[in-house]
């Protein structure tokens, strides 16, 4: 499933998600994030891995103090 996104420091990306439709987001395979991703979207799209096959945040800015980068642990790219 492709899904296209816009966050904001109020709807983050479980909420943004929700939004959109998803009732599964297992079943989101391709996700582009727009917007301002604050530090618990980072954790929801770690848990997210084991299925997303590509993630575009190009477009998308970081928003807040204290990004672990603990989320990413475990990508390679």
């Amino acid at each position: 499933m492709n899904i296209s996104v816009t966050l904001s420091p109020k709807t983050g990306l479980e909420k943004a998600l929700k939004n959109a439709g998803v009732k599964d987001p297992a079943k989101v395979t391709h996700l582009t994030i727009f917007g301002k991703i604050i530090p618990p979207d980072f954790w929801y799209i770690k848990n997210m891995a084991k299925t997303l096959q590509k993630l575009d945040m190009g477009k998308a800015t970081a928003e807040g103090n204290g990004l672990d980068m603990q989320a990413f642990k475990g990508f390679t790219s």
